[in-house]
């Protein structure tokens, strides 16, 4: 457990800070993702980080793996290796990860995939939904939308045949795919960076490549928490 804030804390902003508890699908801590997303909640909070591999063996983390046609989850492990996971075995340990930070002023799933089923009586914050308000935002204003999405597997679920959605793949863990997969998305009016593993750095590359308007994940689900701990 950590506290940071944008500044130094005055004792009383101490005792006053909201208690944040970040929820990785990955390892924790998040060095690549948390602090990032804390400098943009721009606001003192005290931090709490917890991974859902956190206390698994590699052979353990192995046993997640997807297996043909399984919808695919993809994250990070603490020492910056990718991992792919099976959804549906990722929604069942998730459960109880949220349930031992039920404590939490706010709790924050860090992952875009969609986890209907994930409950708590402490304010949940699931990544998916709020990025998905941002797609169904683009989409009411009739903009073509590019969907980037860590993994390959992952590209046929943010496709539609009308082409009003279009997906590509480039890792934030992984090569660098920036440019091909900028390049699929040639005919899009904006760009969805659908993963929190892009980084704020990333995004900017991307929107640099593209010439398009281009959300980052983290970014969109930040705000969502600066809302909640005001």
């Amino acid at each position: 457990m950590s506290l940071i804030a944008p500044q130094p804390l005055r004792e009383q902003e101490t005792m006053d800070a909201r208690r944040v508890a970040f929820l990785t699908t990955g390892q924790s801590p998040r060095s690549d993702l948390v602090p990032e997303m804390v400098a943009e909640i721009g606001v003192a909070i005290e931090v709490i980080e917890a991974g859902m591999l956190d206390h698994l063996s590699g052979a353990e983390i192995e046993e997640l793996r997807p297996a043909a046609g399984a919808p695919v989850i993809v994250s990070r492990l603490r020492d910056g290796r990718e991992v792919l996971m099976d959804q549906r075995k990722v929604a069942a340990g998730l459960q109880p990860l949220i349930d031992a930070h039920a404590g939490a002023d706010v709790l924050v799933l860090l992952c875009t995939g969609s986890f209907p089923a994930l409950t708590s009586d402490s304010a949940l914050l699931k990544a998916g939904p709020v990025v998905d308000g941002r797609v169904a935002e683009l989409e009411r204003s009739r903009q073509r939308i590019g969907v980037m999405v860590p993994g390959a597997a992952q590209v046929a679920g943010y496709s539609k045949a009308d082409g009003s959605m279009i997906a590509a793949h480039a890792s934030p863990y992984g090569a660098p795919r920036w440019r091909e997969a900028v390049d699929e998305l040639a005919e899009v009016d904006a760009i969805v960076m659908h993963c929190m593993g892009y980084t704020r750095a990333m995004g900017d590359h991307v929107a640099a490549l593209s010439g398009k308007p281009t959300d980052v994940s983290r970014s969109l689900v930040a705000a969502a928490v600066r809302e909640r701990v005001n």
